[in-house]
C-alpha cells in the first residue's frame, strides 16, 4: 500500500528530532520524502499502525497525518520525479 504522511514539530524543530522521526517512519517501509515533513511511504502496515510508530517520536502538540493513497484524482506542482515514478507505479498517475 501507498501511504501519504505528514507531519509538523512544534516544541522542538532540531534537526536531531526531525532525524527520528524520519527513522520511525522508515521503520515501516521504503519512504521518498516530497516536500519537509511530508512524504510517500511503501508499506505492508496499516495506517494506524503506521502512526502508532511514529507518534512515538513526537512531542506533546506535533501534528501527525497518515493515510492511504488509493485515488488517481491528485495535482501538483514541481513534484520531484522520483516521486512521480512513486505515484505511477503505484497506478496513482
Amino acid at each position: 500500500m501507498l501511504y501519504l504522511v505528514a507531519y509538523d514539530l512544534l516544541r522542538d524543530e532540531t534537526e536531531d528530532h526531525y532525524e527520528r522521526v524520519i527513522d520511525a517512519l522508515k521503520c515501516n517501509g521504503t519512504a521518498i520524502e516530497i516536500q519537509r515533513s511530508v512524504w510517500f511511504l511503501a508499506s505492508r502496515s496499516e495506517a494506524v499502525d503506521i502512526r502508532h510508530s511514529i507518534r512515538l517520536e513526537l512531542d506533546e502538540g506535533d501534528k501527525l497525518f497518515v493515510t492511504e493513497l488509493t485515488s488517481s484524482n491528485c495535482g501538483f506542482v514541481n513534484l520531484q520525479q522520483r516521486a512521480r515514478e512513486w505515484m505511477s507505479q503505484a497506478g496513482l498517475l
